[in-house]
């Protein structure tokens, strides 16, 4: 097996024009480069994924959805659709596309349902549910840090989730839609306080043909808002989207929060208050963040954990904190990749004294160079640029011999 070195992960490189091809076709060198942080090296690599006759654009919820719509499977998904796949994975809204078909298993007929319970035993407390057994550790994740029945009560009592606990396993989802049911009447029986919110025994989005016209309607009059619709049943809500029924629901209309002219600069410094980093900001209320997004009044919210993408004028005031371009590399990764994708690293002016000028690395500077270094790694690592130059004219050998 090939061992991926710094120079053999270097060579392996060179050969691609893009990371993502870089990715494909040779997962091994890439891999080992991620790992190591050598990939800041490999400045070669254009920027964004190669696309033809495709323009840049911004894919937020509704754009990967129409992506998706595309596609049978998640697999077709994620190999004819690369970028759209990535950020609908990054931000759990795969489990929204449920078009998408794992063709590993039968939904309906395999055994691949479990019921598992979180029980808060001195409240008398209990919440019943259902998933599929891969995503047992997701859903687990998803009651402790969304919110959602179990986090909210743990939050209002001031204590802990507890575990998960597996009730049952190896179900059919028709198994597992019946028994759940069946144990929530038990608790009950018991004395147990129900957390429970939907009705049990929902097959949801995974019925076939569920959500027809009438059965949406009939859905979205349970709730208020949209948000609270997309919220409450993302199944029926993303229906009512890709057949665009939405704008039927005249109950659905947006109330006065999300109307622009709603978020002055007072409005929208009192809710950024509510939050202490810009992600939940922008989740939690969109209106205000985008209003003072188009205001430029988010660099005045300081006490946010600060999210939103480099600008030339910010990504330069923070250069200036740093002497060199490996400093500022090091120390603001994300910083230095957008400089590098957008050029600013020449207009950071202040870098030039101290980089040495073309061809500075000859033979004999870099054959003395490497005299004060005793392997290829600490030489490298001491001085990147005499390094590159050693490694690009094939020196190395010579200045640090293999079997030596």
């Amino acid at each position: 097996m090939l061992k991926w070195t710094y120079e053999a992960c270097y060579e392996e490189a060179k050969k691609y024009n893009y990371k993502v091809d870089f990715i494909k076709n040779s997962r091994g060198a890439y891999d080992a480069a991620l790992r190591n942080k050598w990939l800041e090296d490999y400045n070669w690599f254009l920027s964004g994924i190669k696309r033809t006759g495709e323009k840049h654009r911004k894919w937020n919820y509704e754009i990967c959805y129409n992506e998706a719509l595309k596609y049978s499977t998640r697999g077709e998904f994620g190999t004819k659709s690369q970028r759209a796949y990535y950020v609908a994975l990054q931000n759990r809204w795969l489990d929204d596309y449920t078009w998408l078909k794992d063709k590993r298993f039968d939904l309906i007929n395999d055994e691949i349902d479990c019921i598992y319970v979180y029980e808060f035993t001195e409240q008398k407390a209990v919440y019943i549910g259902r998933t599929l057994i891969k995503r047992q550790k997701e859903r687990d994740w998803e009651h402790i840090f969304k919110e959602d029945s179990v986090s909210k009560f743990a939050k209002e009592n001031n204590i802990a989730v507890p575990e998960m606990k597996i009730l049952e396993t190896n179900l059919t989802i028709k198994e597992g839609a019946r028994n759940e049911g069946i144990w929530i009447e038990l608790y009950k029986e018991d004395g147990w306080n129900i957390l429970n919110k939907a009705p049990a025994g929902s097959i949801g989005s995974l019925g076939k043909g569920k959500w027809n016209y009438k059965s949406t309607v009939e859905e979205a009059k349970k709730y208020k808002s949209r948000r609270e619709f997309r919220d409450k049943n993302k199944s029926a809500y993303n229906k009512a989207l890709e057949k665009d029924w939405l704008d039927n629901f005249n109950w659905l209309k947006n109330n006065t929060k999300h109307r622009k002219e709603y978020w002055t600069e007072e409005r929208c410094l009192k809710e950024a208050k509510k939050y202490n980093n810009m992600s939940n900001f922008r989740k939690e209320c969109s209106g205000a963040y985008l209003s003072a997004k188009e205001h430029n009044w988010l660099e005045d919210y300081t006490w946010l954990k600060i999210q939103f993408k480099w600008t030339e004028k910010s990504l330069l005031e923070e250069a200036k904190n740093y002497k060199t371009r490996g400093e500022f590399a090091k120390e603001k990764p994300g910083a230095y990749e957008y400089a590098l994708k957008y050029s600013l690293l020449d207009k950071c002016t202040w870098f030039e004294e101290l980089k040495k000028p073309n061809n500075y690395w000859t033979y004999e500077r870099c054959l003395e160079e490497s005299k004060k270094y005793k392997t290829r790694g600490e030489y490298r690592k001491e001085n990147n640029g005499s390094y590159k130059s050693s490694l690009k004219h094939g020196w190395l050998d010579e200045f640090f011999p293999k079997n030596k």
